[in-house]
């Protein structure tokens, strides 16, 4: 016989008063530019972070510009349209942040640059360079493993047939396939619309294709598949990012740059950049040899975007000029390379999603002293 569970009548009604509010609280429901989150991002980045540690003002702004992950998707709860309109005004608030300044645009007009996962997305509107609509200027285009058995280690656990390149590591060798495909009909869940855009010499400068679950002998093949004119490659975006890592329980995983990581600098070039995910210490050191920024920094402008996670810097590394600090760090890769500060959006439900009618909160169980959720409906 289990003992009852202990649950106080306050955490109801909290939860209780959150049914159908947004997860923002905020009036103007912006907590990805200013903080305040509620829900499952209480405590997330915000660009208002980044820009008062590393950028309080234009004499001493450390940082590029900002990176907004898990952007843009047909899966969100969000209808597309205010998807659009809710990014371009991401936009609008990093490009005029007060105090803040960044390589991007045209001289002498330059702006902090945004950044925006975008991947897979089929309509081309993540593309816009129009001033009443632009989100972003450059967009992740594509983010996968190299091949789709990979995929089955992503959350999902399912592995498909996309391959970046075609996978001989498999009897028949499996063929390239890029979703979402160029045209219609394919076997991919969505097309572009317009037919070919991801391919289209306006777009791709911009453009960035993250793979992972990479080796080393991928990395020329992914290189000479990017470059190829549509249908038989992708056009040449202008950034890649060739990693090794596999998916983890939340997804793709950056936590040091790969042991090739100077091998696919170096095949990139000169016609393409990398925009590294920079997503682990100051102090990380995969190779044991030399510490990974340090390897970022000899890339120079081969590595040209380099996105950082405000919360994973430390450890630093006392007495090193360019690794003892975040702020030393990112001074030490300018002016080559630009600093964007990562921020978290899922799909515009971190600041526009509603609490469901189902609710849960933690309670303690007696027996066991844990804490388990108990779900409950309005």
């Amino acid at each position: 016989m289990r003992a009852s569970l202990i649950v106080s009548s306050a955490a109801l009604a909290v939860s209780a008063s959150a049914m159908g509010q947004t997860f923002c609280p905020r009036a103007d429901h912006r907590c990805v530019l200013r903080g305040g989150d509620g829900g499952p991002y209480v405590g997330l980045t915000s660009v208002s972070d980044w820009y008062a540690t590393y950028c309080p003002d234009s004499t001493h702004c450390h940082v590029d510009g900002i990176f907004f992950d898990v952007g843009p998707s047909l899966g969100s709860s969000i209808p597309e349209a205010d998807q659009r309109a809710y990014y371009h005004s991401l936009y609008q608030a990093v490009t005029t942040w007060p105090g803040a300044v960044g390589p991007c645009g045209t001289a002498p007009n330059t702006h902090p640059c945004v950044m925006i996962n975008a991947a897979q997305f089929p309509n081309d509107w993540v593309m816009s360079t129009s001033p009443s609509s632009q989100i972003a200027d450059y967009v992740i285009t594509y983010e996968r493993p190299v091949h789709g058995s990979k995929a089955a280690l992503c959350p999902g656990g399912k592995a498909d047939s996309q391959n970046y390149i075609d996978d001989t590591t498999v009897t028949p060798t499996a063929p390239a396939k890029f979703c979402p495909s160029g045209t219609t009909p394919s076997s991919c869940a969505a097309a572009q619309t317009p037919s070919n855009w991801y391919f289209d010499s306006a777009n791709t400068p911009r453009e960035v294709h993250t793979l992972f679950s990479a080796v080393a002998s991928d990395v020329s093949a992914i290189v000479a598949k990017s470059r190829a004119t549509a249908p038989s490659g992708y056009g040449s975006p202008g950034f890649l990012y060739i990693h090794d890592q596999d998916c983890g329980p939340k997804g793709a995983q950056y936590g040091h740059v790969s042991k090739f990581f100077e091998h696919a600098v170096a095949a990139a070039q000169p016609s393409q950049s990398l925009a590294v995910a920079a997503m682990f210490p100051l102090s990380t050191k995969d190779n044991l040899l030399d510490y990974d920024w340090t390897r970022i920094k000899r890339a120079g402008s081969a590595a040209k975007i380099v996105v950082a996670a405000y919360d994973n810097l430390a450890p630093y590394v006392p007495g090193d000029a360019c690794l003892d600090s975040p702020t030393h760090a990112f001074d030490c890769l300018h002016p080559n390379q630009w600093i964007l500060g990562y921020v978290y959006t899922d799909s515009a439900q971190r600041d526009l999603g509603v609490y469901p009618s189902t609710q849960f909160i933690l309670v303690t169980d007696p027996t066991t002293g844990k804490k388990i959720p108990l779900v409950f409906s309005f």
